[in-house]
């Protein structure tokens, strides 16, 4: 008995899809369930009459309206399932479609930013090509203009070099001309009017004034002195352009010191010694001093005094 009972259990699977398909499979499944309760049914009573059992039939159809009811749970379970099911469906179609208005109207907009973008090439692309005609017809004339330029240049610098060989040819001109001038020119001989020096060897000889009396056989000298000098003063300020100075066999100690020419306007100081850079130096004669030396003045030498000076730590000045 207890087999057969177990083989009157009804197992129901649950329902997940929700298709056409499985509704029947669930139908035709209550059906043979159905078909093996009335078999049971019959079975159980052959047994019972055999067996001398009697069973209640209000037990079979309490577990059949148990199974129904378990049935239409998961029928409404199923129904509910289904429902949830295409609302949700209708809900995706509803989002996609949304979606796809959206997809489409943004495509449209993009679409439209593109063509915006191609013009705005288009344009820009035209501009430079514009721009760039422009360009070349500027640097055409900018050349023209520079070649123009050089074309001057080379005007200038032939009339530069015709200019400058007529300046030249003028100025071998005047240079020969100054030149034969220079030659007519005679120095004007300045007598001095009084002269001094540092200090006079003594008494009477050698005195300063005896270098400018016109004698031959007289002569200046001083004492031993460091650096000495003797000045004459020509009465007023003159260009001075070459000095003479005579040695009139005057005795001269040997070797000879250097001996210094030059020109200022301050008359110096008798008994005093006088800086070699008091006076502008006309020139300098080395060694020993001859009969007639002659020394020549640079140009722009001017003075009054005119000064004559040994250079020397110790000696006296005969000349």
């Amino acid at each position: 008995m207890a087999l057969l009972f177990s083989c009157t259990t009804i197992t129901l699977e649950s329902i997940h899809n929700s298709d056409s398909t499985k509704e029947a499979k669930i139908a035709a499944r209550l059906k043979g369930i159905e078909m093996k309760l009335i078999g049971i049914m019959y079975m159980n009573a052959s047994q019972e009459e055999n067996h001398g059992k009697i069973l209640r039939f209000d037990e079979y159809e309490n577990r059949l309206a148990d199974n129904e009811i378990k049935l239409n749970k998961l029928l409404s379970i199923h129904s509910s399932d289904k429902t949830s099911h295409e609302k949700r469906l209708k809900d995706i179609e509803h989002g996609i479609e949304m979606l796809s208005i959206n997809i489409s109207e943004k495509l449209d907009d993009h679409e439209k930013k593109l063509q915006d973008v191609l013009n705005k090439q288009k344009n820009t692309k035209f501009g430079i090509e514009m721009l760039s005609v422009n360009m070349s017809d500027r640097f055409d004339g900018l050349e023209k203009k520079l070649q123009d330029v050089l074309n001057e240049q080379k005007d200038i610098k032939f009339g530069i070099e015709m200019l400058s060989g007529n300046i030249s040819e003028k100025l071998d001109d005047h240079e020969k001309k100054l030149q034969d001038a220079l030659k007519e020119l005679k120095l004007t001989e300045i007598k001095p009017v009084n002269a001094i020096q540092i200090n006079t060897y003594s008494g009477s000889y050698g005195r300063d004034d005896l270098a400018i009396d016109g004698k031959i056989d007289t002569c200046v000298s001083t004492k031993f002195t460091r650096n000495p000098w003797w000045c004459a003063d020509m009465g007023d300020t003159y260009h001075v352009g070459k000095v003479i100075v005579k040695n009139n066999n005057c005795y001269t100690l040997s070797p000879t010191p250097k001996l210094r020419v030059g020109v200022t306007n301050t008359r110096p100081v008798v008994g005093r010694s006088l800086s070699l850079n008091a006076y502008t130096l006309c020139g300098e004669k080395h060694g020993e001093v001859e009969k007639v030396t002659n020394v020549h003045c640079p140009d722009g030498v001017y003075g009054q005094y005119l000064i004559i000076q040994y250079r020397s730590l110790y000696f006296s000045m005969t000349f």
